[in-house]
């Protein structure tokens, strides 16, 4: 089995729309929600995607199913 590993960092000072330009760029389906807790308020950092103008399901998965796809994957036997 082969991973390819590629990453995209947001950080706390995301500007208006780098959001959406990481879904455009790189699609929802590659990036992972992070708080950067407890450094920042994860409130905050979460309605970063909330307000952003994506779709629900990217949302979706960027919140909640990658993570949860990848956790998946951590636990089956290879």
């Amino acid at each position: 089995m082969t991973i390819t590993l590629r990453l995209f960092y947001l950080s706390k000072s995301v500007t208006s729309g780098l959001i959406e330009y990481a879904v455009e760029q790189i699609s929802a389906s590659r990036i992972l929600f992070g708080a950067d807790t407890p450094l920042y308020n994860s409130a905050t950092q979460k309605a970063r995607i909330a307000y952003a103008e994506n779709s629900s399901q990217d949302k979706q998965m960027i919140l909640y199913d990658n993570a949860a796809q990848l956790l998946e994957r951590s636990t089956e036997k290879g």
